[in-house]
Order: structure tokens, then sequence, then C-alpha cells
């Protein structure tokens, strides 16, 4: 499921309720934080609770507001149906809606605090965060109507969440025993005491490592089941921990699996018999376990198991705390499911050192082809992960030792898991964002982190600008725009450290990568420049993706070069800048330094001279509706380049950089976006004319090959009215009249579906 938020490039929205007369009001995006340069204002979906709210409206782009005076509203979040229904604004503050006037021409001048520090209620039941939406009331009535902005008009989430500690326990009291089934079924159990009552509940399974134990895991079974999980840790095959423990492991774990599932009515005396929702599995592992929990996956993909309670597609989500490296591709694969790593910047065995062995854990990660994350950690060594009585096995400066990385682990798994287990997206800006611009409250100050994350390779609906896996020449993007720059010493490298020595020696572009093994082959863009005037990296649009409004973000990972001397003499975080540019010149700029900083390399040494540790990839994304900002002029429908700009003019005066995933993401319904192999588009193109119609409404639609389609007519709370169409149809476009003079009034989806492709719009009947 991709992370991503709807944006509306509209100017209104005409919604029309059985019964209920005409409303036109404009859902936008308005809630987030001031910034102290262009484009002044973040957007964002997550706010941490001892955060300010603040909500933003730019004059140049909702002109209506200019010199009228308004109420804020923040009010719990509702669905479409629901504010169709009861368009009544109760404001959740003390002292209830704000008023303020909108005066002067830019957005800084119209940013208004709406809720100090604590003000809003970051927990509710016992999930993450708590939801939220905001409305600017133009006309003062106390209800969502004509020419009122909204913040969270959507059925995906709401406007704005309002964040508790991730890494606190959560609200349940927890019950832990233990049970055996025999040899390797040993197995701790941790859930709800309340579980009675909750109905089915996500399952996740914990997998120790080698020379580790299954008890010492405590600190991940007690957080998640206080927010309501079932946890197991059990008993692991690890043997010598060697290239066999993985594939010994891997069966430990589908025997357990397969064992909480199968004999749920015995375990505990049957307390978690009908709440274990066995198509809801997460699985994590460390070191050997994390290996083979993804082992254990590609196994069952590759009809290599086959267990008897569950199938692949029972994972949610598959986690690895730092883990080993044996196996190739073939053996070891996430393939498409959503994955997520933490790596230890101290770790003093899955190090990520510059040889061919095991300790290459991030190999793992650059195969994954579903969404996937990665949280480094600087200072945390191999069993800080757990809670071992061993030492940490650290190897580095800085070390923060067992219970700050046990922290930074409760902290992020819970919004993952609540993510990926059980759709909740409060959170998720903590994968999405820089770790200096959002991160879970708890973790300590001395703790260094980079995060990054990358859209799915399929389903997602992106669209890749870049991914240096295609089309390897300098000049050429993969997909077909002309590549140019000013920057210095560039090159598409493979991930992988040839000379096994993280010295800076000119002699290998790849220094300090370990990213690839066996017949991997992740590639990216390094360059470097030292200049205090204009430098840049620009990849021109091709003519099929310059149309940026049918996406919300442009997104891209960087690192820092290990132990370049561009690094070593920064010795900082580094930023840069972005210029969107269209097909009339007109351009706007955007300082990634507004967010945050691609961080300093770990100053570990070892493997040659110097002190750099590995490259460390930061994502960076960027609000494509941000280049809009205090009416740039930018046209965002026909973009002609994107241009990477850096110097002192536009970021950190010097830097060798890693480049990779320049992408467009979070596209419309239906949109499977740009395959940089094929070069087009496998968009659905839908359209209902005239918008709204009286009892007939034509429905058109365009088809790029044959093939089977269904079209749906739906009333607004998603239930099935009609099926329109269910045939095998011929490429091309297609366009019919339908009679619908029995519908009442209202608000109606449209929704055409051919394979695994779908595209909706909304039509409103007039009657």
């Amino acid at each position: 499921m991709p992370l991503h938020r709807k944006v509306f490039f509209t100017t209104g929205l005409l919604l029309i309720c059985a019964g209920v007369s005409a409303w036109e009001f404009i859902p936008t995006e308005m809630v987030g934080k001031p910034l102290t340069g262009y484009p002044y204002f973040q957007i964002t979906s997550s706010i941490n609770e001892d955060d300010s709210i603040f909500v933003a409206v730019d004059p140049s782009q909702y002109p209506s507001v200019i010199g009228e005076a308004l109420d804020i509203y923040i009010v719990q979040s509702k669905l479409m149906s629901e504010w169709l229904s009861s368009p009544t604004l109760i404001d959740v503050r003390p002292g209830g809606p704000r008023t303020v006037i909108c005066q002067g021409s830019t957005i800084q001048e119209n940013t208004f605090l709406s809720a100090s520090p604590y003000i809003l209620a970051s927990q509710e039941g016992y999930g993450l965060g708590v939801g939220y939406d905001a409305v600017l009331d133009l006309d003062r009535d106390g209800l969502l109507s004509a020419g009122d902005l909204i913040d969270g008009f959507s059925d995906q989430e709401a406007g704005f969440y309002s964040l508790h500690d991730a890494c606190d326990t959560g609200p349940l009291d927890v019950i832990v025993t233990e049970y055996s089934g025999g040899g390797w079924l040993t197995q701790r159990l941790f859930y709800p005491s309340e579980i009675t009552g909750m109905g089915q509940l996500p399952l996740v399974v914990v997998s120790h490592g080698w020379n580790l134990f299954y008890d010492e895991y405590d600190h991940i079974g007690n957080h998640l089941a206080s927010y309501g999980y079932i946890v197991i840790v059990h008993t692991n095959d690890t043997g010598s921990g060697t290239a066999g423990a993985t594939m010994s492991a891997a069966l430990s774990i589908i025997d357990n699996i397969d064992f909480v599932v199968g004999h749920q009515d015995t375990i505990a005396g049957g307390v978690l018999d009908g709440h274990i929702d066995g198509h809801n599995i997460v699985s994590i592992g460390h070191s050997t376990g994390g290996e083979a929990v993804v082992r254990a996956y590609t196994g069952i993909c590759n009809g290599d198991y086959n267990p008897d309670y569950f199938n692949e597609e029972d994972y949610s989500l598959l986690c690895c705390l730092p883990p080993v490296s044996f196996w190739s591709a073939d053996i070891v694969n996430p393939y498409d499911i959503d994955f997520y790593m933490f790596i230890g910047g101290a770790d003093g065995d899955c190090s990520g050192a510059p040889e061919d062995f095991y300790v290459q854990s991030m190999a793992i990660f650059e195969r994954s082809t579903g969404n996937r994350h990665l949280t480094y950690i600087h200072g945390a060594g191999h069993w800080d992960f757990c809670t071992s009585t061993f030492p940490g096995w650290p190897d580095g400066p800085d070390q923060i030792g067992r219970a700050a990385t046990n922290i930074v682990v409760r902290g992020y798994l819970l919004p993952l898991v609540e993510y990926y287990a059980k759709g909740n997206p409060a959170g998720m800006d903590y994968f999405v964002r820089m770790y200096d611009d959002i991160h879970p409250i708890g973790i300590p100050d001395n703790v260094v982190i980079s995060n990054e994350y990358r859209d799915a390779e399929e389903g997602s609906g992106k669209a890749v600008i870049d991914n240096f896996e295609s089309n390897p020449q300098l000049e050429l993007s993969s997909s077909g725009g002309v590549v140019t720059y000013t920057v210095s010493n560039i090159a598409e490298v493979q991930m992988r450290d040839f000379d096994s020595s993280f010295e800076w020696t000119g002699s290998q572009n790849s220094n300090g990568m370990t990213r690839s093994r066996y017949d991997d082959d992740p590639n990216c863009a390094v360059f470097e420049w030292i200049n205090t005037g204009t430098v840049y990296y620009e990849q021109t649009i091709v003519p099929a993706l310059s149309d940026f409004t049918e996406y919300r973000v442009l997104s891209f990972r960087v690192c820092q070069g290990t132990r370049h001397p561009n690094t070593v003499i920064l010795d900082d975080g580094l930023t840069l800048s972005i210029t969107l540019r269209d097909q009339y010149g007109t351009s706007s700029t955007i300082r990634t330094g507004n967010y945050g900083f691609v961080t300093s390399p770990y100053k570990r040494t070892g493997y040659g001279l110097g002190a750099g540790w590995g490259n460390e990839f930061c994502t960076i994304r960027l609000t494509l509706k941000d280049f809009l900002t205090n009416g740039s002029g930018i046209d965002l429908g026909h973009i002609e380049a994107v241009r990477f700009e850096f110097g002192s003019d536009f970021g950190s005066e010097r830097g060798r950089i890693g480049l990779d995933d320049i992408e467009l993401v979070d596209p419309p319904e239906g949109s499977t976006g740009l395959s940089p192999e094929s070069g087009t588009f496998t968009s659905l193109e839908l359209d209902c004319w005239p918008n709204p119609f009286t009892g007939t409404v034509n429905i058109s639609f365009k088809l790029v090959d044959c093939r089977d389609i269904q079209l749906y007519l739906y009333d607004i709370s998603g239930k099935l009215l009609y099926t329109l169409i269910d045939s095998y149809l011929p490429l091309g476009a297609h366009s019919d009249a339908h009679v619908l003079s029995d519908l009442p009034s209202g608000i109606y989806l449209v929704k055409l579906q051919t394979g695994g492709v779908s595209a909706t719009t909304r039509c409103i009947n007039l009657r």
C-alpha cells in the first residue's frame, strides 16, 4: 500500500446530497508548520503532540480569502459520507474556533497558530495517534459549505494526526506466558489482557539470531502487545551461525508460525482461539533470524516450503533487525512484500564492511521491490537491538548503548506495523520525512539517524524519472530524458566497493558502497562539487511525464560520499536545492535544508585510512504544490526539467554525493505509472459528462490494448448499484450514454476496472 495523501489541484468541488441543497467547498492541504525559507510552509500529515499546529493559506492560490475574516476549526476527522450527512463544524479545542483575518499576498502573512503543544488528544483506544480535519469557514456559518476550505475530505486518511510518543508503552495491560510444542517450538507469548473482547488481532512473530535467545526480545513483545497485537518470540534453530543456519532457522520460523496459527485453540488454555488473524502476519528477525525471515518468505513464494496454515499472501510485512546476508537473491529475496530494515552503524558483526561476505546486510534491502524502509542508527551495536546480557558487540565512536537502541526500535516499529498490519497512516511521516524534521518523541537527543524510503516498483503508480538501472549512459535518464550537468567526476556506478577499502583513493567511484552482492545490480549516480556559484545536475522530463499535477510528491535518495575530501572538509549535514522549470522558462526552487540534512557518514574507522562508514542514503520528498507558493507562476502541467543545484548559493558549498531513485509519487487512483523499460503509461483514462448530469450521463474511457473490462456504478457509501459494462472490448476510445433516471439526486462513483488496474471518478446527478 503506497504512502500518500490526496491533494486537489482544483478550485472547488460541487457536492450534492439527496434532499439537501448544493455545496461548493474546496478540499486542499493546509495543516503543517512554518519554514524559514521558500516555500515558507510545510504541509504535514503527522504532528507530534509536543509541537504546535499551524494552518496556512496561500492567497495566490485562493484569492477569495484576501481581506476576509474567517474561522479556523479543528474537528474530529470524518469520512466523506459523514461530512455530507453532517456538515456541522464542532471544534475540539478549548475555546472553540479561532477567528483570523487574511491579509497581504503571501503565505507567510497567512500562517496561523491553531493549536499549542499538548492541546489536542493524541491517543484514543489502543492505536497510534488521533485524526483531525481542519476547516477554514469563510462565511462563518459553522457549517462546511460554499467557499470553505477543508484539509481532510477523504475516506483514506484524516487531514492530519496528532501523535503521542510511539516509544511509550500503550494503554493495554499485557499478559506474558510461555508454552512449548516440543523441539524448536518453545515460544514466549505476549497478548492484551482484554483479548476476549477484541476480535482478531495481527500476529507478530519475532525470531532471534545466532548465540541469542528467545527471551531477549521482551521490549518488542510487551510494546506491541500493549497496542493490540499478539506477539510470539520463539526458539530458533540457528545452528553454528553459518550460511546453513539461515536455512535451518527459516524452517524454524515457518514451523512456529504454523504451530501458533494451527493450535490457537489449545495454546495458553485456548485464550487466543479466534483472535489470531492468520492472514495478517508480521515477521521480524534479528541477525541470522533476520536473513531467515526473508528466506522463509522467499522459499514459500518459490514453492520450496508449504506450510499448513498460512502462505505468502498472509504476510503483511517483513522486518529485519541487522541481518546477516549469506545468500544470493534466488535464495533470499523480499520480492514485492513491504519490507523494513534496521542497521546499526557500530555493528561489529553485520558491519557493512567493504568485504564480500555475510556482513553486507543492505544487499537484501536493495533487492526489495515492494515498499521498502531502512533506518540507519549511528552508534548502535549488533546486540543492542535485543536485551541480551552480552555486550552489544559495538565497534565505533559515540556508542549509544542498548537502552537507547531499544527505544529507537520501539519508536519505529509501532508506526510501521500500525500502517502495514492495521492500515493506520498515523506516524508515516516518520518514514517519508527527514529525521531532523520529525521522529518519535522519545528518541534521545544524542541519537543520529538517517531514514530512507522507496515506493513499490509495481502497484504504487509512481513514475520513474531515473533509477539508474536502465539507459546507463550519463547523458540519458531511465525514462529517456536528456541529462546535462556541470558537477565534477560524475559516473553511474554499481553500489559495490570493489577494493575492500573505505579509504578514498579516487580509484573507484563507488567508494564506501556495500549494497550489492553476487549478481545484484543496484546502481546510482555519484558526483562532486566545490563552487560558490551555480553547479547543477539536470534531468530533462520526457513529454509523457511532463504533467506533474498527476502526482503529489517529487522523491529522491541521496547520500554523502564516504571519506571523500569534500565530505571530510564539510564535516556536517549536507543540503542542496531543487528547481523545477516549465516549458515556458518559468522556474521555482526549494532548498532541502528547510527540512533537514543529508547525514554525515558515521565516523567509524578501519578498512583504510580516515573515518567514515558506508553510505547512508536519506530520502527527500518535496510536495509539488509547494513549488506554486506565493504565485511562482510555474506551470506544473508542463514541466520541462528537474535541476539539482549545488554550491553556497543553493546549499552546501562542497560535497560528494550518491543520487538515486528520482521519482514522481502519490498519483491519482488507477495509474500504474511510467515504466522506464517501456516508456509508456498504463493508466486508464475515465471521464463522465455532463457533470453534473440529469438522468443521462456519458461515460468515456480509452484502452491501450484489447482487454476484458468492467464498469461499475456505486453510491457515495460504496454500495454497488449497477454493473454498466462487463465484456471484452478492443483498444481505443469508448463512449456510451447511460440512462440513470431512476437514481435520486446525489454523488455517485464510476469505477473502470481491467486486470489489476482501475480508475474511479465521481459524477453528480441533479433531479
